[in-house]
């Protein structure tokens, strides 16, 4: 038996419409619906702890950048005063830095 192909679109909605029917299953059975949430939740768990590693990460590499003077914020070698170079009452038209 050959058939015809059928578009991206078509295929999508028929494997959504399976994927719909197996949660249906699932959701009358009552303990296949209790391990999932159970699943869930341990998965759930896992994200948490890899989220906090990931943070970990991600704030001991912007202190090493700090400590070693990589600021890519900043050109190198141009050290600045947060403060300088806005104007106010004192300093308009001058410039400073």
């Amino acid at each position: 038996m050959i058939t015809e192909p059928i578009s991206d679109t078509d295929w999508r909605a028929r494997d959504d419409a399976r994927t719909l029917a197996i949660a249906e299953e699932i959701k009358d059975d009552e303990a296949r619906m209790n391990a999932a949430k159970s699943a869930a939740a341990e998965m759930l768990k896992e994200s948490a702890k890899e989220t906090r590693a990931i943070a970990k990460v991600a704030k001991a590499s912007k202190g090493n950048a700090a400590r070693q003077g990589s600021n890519p914020s900043r050109p190198a070698g141009r050290k600045t005063n947060p403060k300088a170079g806005r104007p106010n009452k004192f300093n308009v038209g001058r410039r400073i830095g």
